[in-house]
């Protein structure tokens, strides 16, 4: 019987951890959803979603994030330990995940952002996308004005009369590509970070001028929206799903006041407690990089209860290292797209076997 390269790179890493300290990763989603367009990269089909989970269910040990953050601070790492977590609280985790995660018997906590459950309309990106990058309606005007305090740009938004609409090249982009197909997209970039650090108020107003603008409605799309009351708490009697807490509205928490980061943080857990009838353990920082929290983040976090943290940012945890507590409050994730299963092989296998992304 052949074996196949990926069986191969997985064979290596199991003989080269063999003679290495014990470590683990966290691995962070956000949708399991076939589409077409993903301009920020959040979506992963279910069929590859199924393969990643055999893959890890195959070569690794899935463990809840709580396990995994017992076993750092106990210095009891088992190897090849691995959590999976999802990020927003979208109803596709109910709907294509959760089946699939009790199928494999694995694991998952999934942070909602609690201010978006039972919402008609989508994530502010999400809309953004919609608006722009969907079919444009022959009576757009050339360009748009985003209501923004001392923002006076115009972007231009109705494509030229020989422009190829939703071609390969159109579908197929994201964020992280180096060019952008038409204005529109390149509004939705500009736009996006433009955006990301406003309150939720004027993210809103942002996206409701926007839709007057181009005579679009606000409705949301019903496959982009976050889970309604109901659905959480289905999601939740599930012995394979841990509900975490994404604050609120889905803020750049760092710039916010101190008082809006505790009201964003705490009314969060307070409201999904509510709802599930549960403590909350966990968060999740919005967007999750280093610079999209603070140290007075991580400690509002502690003082309102919460047992662990993560952030998007890279890292392994390995058993040598020291037993900090606020370590449990910055765990480091490995971001997951949509691959397939050789991709995603040598993607984890790479996460766990580089030695520079050892989290601090």
């Amino acid at each position: 019987m052949p074996t196949w390269p990926w069986q191969q790179f997985a064979q290596h890493r199991r003989m080269q951890q063999l003679t290495s300290q014990p470590s683990a990763a966290i691995l962070c989603y956000h949708r399991v959803l076939n589409t077409t367009i993903d301009p920020m990269l959040l979506c992963i089909s279910k069929e590859n979603f199924e393969q990643q989970l055999i893959y890890l269910k195959q070569n690794y040990n899935p463990v809840s994030l709580n396990n995994l953050a017992d076993m750092h601070e106990n210095q009891r790492m088992e190897t090849n330990s691995i959590a999976l977590t999802f990020d927003d609280g979208y109803a596709d985790n109910l709907i294509n995940a959760l089946p699939l995660l009790e199928k494999y018997e694995i694991p998952a906590t999934i942070f909602v952002a609690s201010g978006q459950i039972d919402s008609p309309h989508e994530f502010w990106w999400d809309e953004l996308e919609r608006i722009l990058l969907g079919k444009p309606n022959e009576h757009w005007p050339f360009a748009i004005q985003v209501p923004i305090k001392y923002l006076k740009k115009k972007w231009q938004v109705k494509p030229q009369d020989n422009q190829t609409l939703n071609s390969d090249k159109e579908l197929g982009w994201d964020v992280t590509k180096p060019y952008t197909p038409s204005p529109r997209h390149l509004a939705y970039r500009e736009l996006h970070a433009i955006l990301k650090p406003l309150s939720h108020h004027h993210q809103s107003n942002a996206i409701a001028a926007i839709c007057r603008q181009l005579n679009t409605q606000t409705a949301g799309r019903s496959e982009n929206l976050a889970l309604t009351t109901p659905q959480l708490q289905t999601l939740s009697l599930s012995k394979y799903i841990d509900i975490g807490a994404h604050t609120v509205n889905h803020p750049q928490l760092s710039a916010l006041t101190d008082d809006e980061q505790v009201e964003e943080i705490k009314e969060s857990k307070i409201r999904l407690e509510q709802i599930i009838g549960k403590t909350i353990t966990n968060f999740s920082y919005p967007y999750g990089g280093s610079l999209d929290y603070t140290p007075m983040t991580k400690q509002i976090c502690i003082d309102a209860g919460f047992k662990n943290a993560c952030a998007n940012i890279p890292g392994v945890v390995t058993e040598s290292q020291k037993p900090i507590a606020i370590d449990r409050f910055q765990l480091p994730r490995f971001l997951v797209r949509n691959w397939d299963q050789i991709t995603f092989t040598q993607q984890i296998d790479r996460m766990l076997l580089t030695p520079s992304r050892v989290a601090a």
